[in-house]
C-alpha cells in the first residue's frame, strides 16, 4: 500500500503550483511543506456490476436536499468522533490541525471529498452510473 508523501517544501504557498491531490502543510509562517496522496489510497474499494446498479438505483431515488442531507457530515461530528477514536491529545491535535488546513486549502487533494471552510464536509462528486 501506498503513503502520502513529501513533494515539495516551499517559502511561499503562493508561488507553488498545486497538482491533484496535494495538500499544503503549513509549518511556519513562511515555511510550506506539500503532501501528495496517492490515488490508489483514495480509490482502493472496486464495485462489483451488483452493487453499483444498486447504489445507482437507490442514488437517482433521492432528491437535492436528502442527497445534499445524506453526504453532509459536520465539523462538531468529526471532531466529536476523533476524540472517542483517537486516545492520544498530541496525535487527535495533529488530525485536527490538518483537518483545519484541509478545510483553508486546495479543495481537489481528496476528491470527491471535500472539506469546507464553513465546516461541513461533503462528497462533491458522484459515481457516474
Amino acid at each position: 500500500m501506498q503513503m502520502a508523501k513529501l513533494v515539495a517544501v516551499c517559502r511561499d504557498e503562493a508561488d507553488y503550483s498545486f497538482e491533484r491531490r496535494q495538500i499544503p502543510l503549513n509549518i511556519e509562517d513562511t515555511l510550506t511543506m506539500v503532501m501528495e496522496i496517492p490515488e490508489t489510497v483514495i480509490s482502493t474499494r472496486k464495485l462489483n456490476e451488483d452493487e453499483l446498479q444498486s447504489f445507482s438505483k437507490r442514488f437517482h431515488c433521492l432528491n437535492a436536499g436528502d442527497l445534499s442531507a445524506a453526504t453532509t457530515v459536520r465539523q462538531k461530528d468529526v471532531l466529536s468522533f476523533l476524540s472517542h477514536s483517537v486516545p492520544c491529545v498530541g496525535c487527535r491535535r495533529s488530525v485536527e490541525r490538518l483537518y483545519n488546513q484541509l478545510a483553508n486549502s486546495v479543495p481537489s487533494a481528496l476528491e470527491p471529498l471535500v472539506i469546507t471552510n464553513k465546516g461541513g464536509d461533503f462528497i462533491s462528486e458522484f459515481v457516474q452510473v
